[in-house]
């Protein structure tokens, strides 16, 4: 499963990816609500 974590907390947004991660989840990080749009469309 891929998941993209929206959070613009930086230290938290490392966090959650690097678990998510360990747990064999495909992670994309972005750090606010204009990266996400981008991102979204981009799939």
């Amino acid at each position: 499963m891929r998941i993209l974590i929206a959070e613009d907390e930086k230290d938290l947004n490392h966090i959650l990816k690097a678990k998510l991660n360990d747990e064999g989840f495909l992670v994309d990080s972005v750090y606010d609500g204009d990266e996400f749009r981008i991102c979204r469309k981009e799939e």
